[in-house]
C-alpha cells in the first residue's frame, strides 16, 4: 500500500530521470570504449572538482536519507560533525598531499601503486588483500547499504517490494555504468548533486513556510526537544555522539587514509 499518493507528474519525472541516465550511457559509450584510460579514468581529463563532487555524492548514497535523518532525530543538528569527522580532514589531507603526485604516476588503481612502491612477497600480499577487501567486503557492504536505503524510500513512496525495486534499479545502474565507464559515473553524480541541492532547498523552504521561518522552526525544536538539539557543535558527552567521539573519528580516519 502506498503511504504517499504520487501523481502522474511524479511518475513522469521519474521516467524522465531514468531515460536521462540511459541516454547518458549511450552518449558516452563511444568515448568510453576507445581505450582503457577513457573507460576507467575519463581520459584523465576530468577536473579535480568534478571527481571530488562525484566522490562526495557517492558517499551520499540512497541510504543517507533514512540513516542520517534518523541519526539527526536521535542526536540533533550537530550530527553533521560525524560526517565531517569521517571524511572532511582525511580527504583534504589526501587531496593536498597526494593527488598531484598520484596523477603523475599515470596509474589506474591503488593496487598498482602498491606494486610500484613495495616489492617482494609483502607487496603481493598487500595487493591481494586490497583487491579481496574491495571486491568482497567494502563494495558489497557499501552497495548493499545503498540498495537497502533505496528500498526504504521506494517502499514508502511507491509501495514497491524490495524485489520490485531491485528489478528496476539494478539493471539501469549496470547498463549506464557499463556503457559509459567512469565518465558516465561522474556526469550522473553531478546531475544527482544538482537534483539533491535544488530539492533540499525546496524542502527547506517548505519547512520554513510551515513553521513561519527559521526562527519559528528554531523555537518549535527547542520547545519540543530542548536547546541541545539545535546546537551547532556536539556536547562534551552524549550517548551517541560527543566531542570525544568526534576527535576519535577525525584522527582515526585522517591517519587511516
Amino acid at each position: 500500500m502506498e503511504i504517499v499518493g504520487l501523481t502522474g507528474l511524479d511518475y513522469a519525472l521519474m521516467s524522465l530521470y531514468i531515460l536521462l541516465l540511459l541516454g547518458m550511457g549511450l552518449y558516452y559509450r563511444r568515448f568510453a570504449h576507445q581505450n582503457m584510460e577513457n573507460y576507467f579514468l575519463g581520459g584523465r581529463r576530468l577536473k579535480g572538482w568534478m571527481s571530488g563532487t562525484s566522490y562526495a555524492v557517492t558517499c551520499m548514497n540512497a541510504d543517507v536519507a533514512p540513516a542520517y535523518c534518523g541519526m539527526t532525530v536521535i542526536t540533533g543538528t550537530f550530527i553533521c560533525w560525524w560526517y565531517l569527522s569521517r571524511f572532511g580532514l582525511a580527504l583534504m589531507i589526501g587531496g593536498l598531499l597526494f593527488a598531484v603526485c598520484w596523477r603523475r604516476l599515470k596509474i589506474f588503481t591503488s593496487p598498482e601503486f602498491y606494486e610500484l612502491r613495495f616489492g617482494g612477497h609483502p607487496a603481493v600480499l598487500m595487493r591481494g588483500w586490497v583487491a579481496l577487501r574491495s571486491a568482497f567486503i567494502a563494495v558489497v557492504a557499501w552497495t548493499g547499504a545503498g540498495l537497502l536505503g533505496r528500498t526504504k524510500v521506494s517502499e514508502a513512496l511507491l509501495g514497491w517490494s524490495r524485489f520490485e525495486t531491485f528489478l528496476l534499479v539494478v539493471p539501469i545502474i549496470l547498463i549506464y555504468v557499463v556503457l559509459s565507464g567512469y565518465m558516465g559515473v561522474v556526469v550522473s553524480d553531478l546531475i544527482q548533486t544538482a537534483i539533491m541541492i535544488v530539492s533540499s532547498l525546496v524542502l527547506m523552504g517548505l519547512v520554513w513556510a510551515e513553521f513561519g521561518g527559521p526562527s519559528g522552526l528554531y523555537d518549535a525544536l527547542t520547545v519540543q526537544f530542548g536547546t541541545g538539539v539545535v546546537s551547532w557543535h556536539p556536547p562534551m558527552s552524549h550517548e551517541m555522539l560527543g566531542v570525544v567521539g568526534i576527535i576519535a573519528w577525525t584522527m582515526g580516519t585522517a591517519i587511516g587514509y
